[in-house]
């Protein structure tokens, strides 16, 4: 059976729902985020150390820094109109180590040799090369990660929003 509601109460309805409103955006989006961080973590990053094969669009894990410095930009209102919420990585590692590497594997670039003539690496083969500079090609693994779940993003923001409803309602 359908409830009558006078404009009076429409308007009250319409005023707690206002306010709350934002706050259930929010909430929603982090919730969402949750499950991309998640997505990041396990599937765009693979175990495996030096041996481990190399997949062409996922990051080989090796010291496993750069998967616990994943986190999330909590989601915030802007300027009134826009909600901004994403993942981060790089900065401090639980542990102490610095990892100034995440932003050059999820959009590429050249690293040069700086202090001395040549960068010297080892490549797996187990031979050594000396060169001015190397192309990391991007391979991205928080922006996919996103796209995968945007989905799954919306659905959370839904449901607190319907959930905020019942509650007012």
């Amino acid at each position: 059976m359908a409830q009558r509601i006078t404009p009076k109460k429409a308007r009250q309805l319409l005023g707690k729902l206002g306010k709350g409103i934002d706050r259930a955006t929010c909430k929603g989006m982090n919730k969402g985020l949750k499950l991309s961080l998640k997505y990041a973590v396990t599937r765009r990053m693979t175990g495996g150390g030096k041996r481990a094969p190399s997949l062409p669009d996922k990051l080989r894990i090796r010291s496993g820094d750069l998967r616990r410095t994943v986190r999330i930009l909590k989601a915030k209102k802007v300027r009134g109109k826009h909600f901004v919420g994403g993942l981060k990585a790089g900065g401090k590692a639980p542990g102490g180590r610095f990892v100034i590497y995440a932003r050059i594997h999820e959009l590429g670039g050249i690293i040069r040799a700086k202090k001395a003539k040549y960068l010297r690496f080892m490549t797996p083969d187990g031979s050594w090369h000396m060169v001015k500079r190397v192309r990391i090609r991007p391979r991205p693994y928080l922006k996919p990660s996103l796209i995968a779940t945007k989905g799954k993003i919306y659905d959370e923001v839904e449901k607190s929003i319907g959930e905020l409803i019942e509650r007012t309602i």
